[in-house]
């Protein structure tokens, strides 16, 4: 069975495979972004493995704006496809209390997070519980 070499959706490139708390992502070496396959986010939050500094929490507590609207009229947009499936990916805010825009399978095979969304979401989830 041969495995499909993900690809960034940002750069065009191979992903790199690594060890980001204790869970296999999947890392863009050219623009730092992280695909987390299903579920894999999940684990990551839940591992709290990871300690931040009072400064860095604090700075990511006032970057949690809501994201900006487009004007899809002025404003031509090309989405981001999936290392998966290849799919168009949907933007959007990864939940109700957290306002970082990420990019989502549309087939729910995962998520793509650019360079240090994933150290943001971990704090912002921390913050909330």
């Amino acid at each position: 069975m041969t495995t499909k070499i993900k690809m960034c959706p940002e750069d065009i490139i191979p992903l790199a495979s690594i060890d980001y708390e204790g869970v296999n992502v999947d890392r863009c070496p050219m623009c730092g972004g992280i695909w987390c396959d299903a579920n894999e986010l999940d684990k990551i939050i839940e591992s709290k493995i990871k300690k931040f500094d009072k400064e860095t929490i604090n700075n990511v507590k006032d970057l949690n704006v809501p994201s900006l609207e487009l004007n899809i009229g002025k404003l031509k947009l090309i989405a981001r496809k999936c290392p998966v499936c290849n799919e168009d990916m949907s933007k959007s805010d990864f939940s109700s209390n957290i306002k970082i825009s990420v990019d989502r399978c549309i087939k729910d095979h995962g998520l793509w997070l650019d360079e240090y969304e994933i150290e943001r979401i971990q704090i912002l989830r921390e913050l909330k519980k």
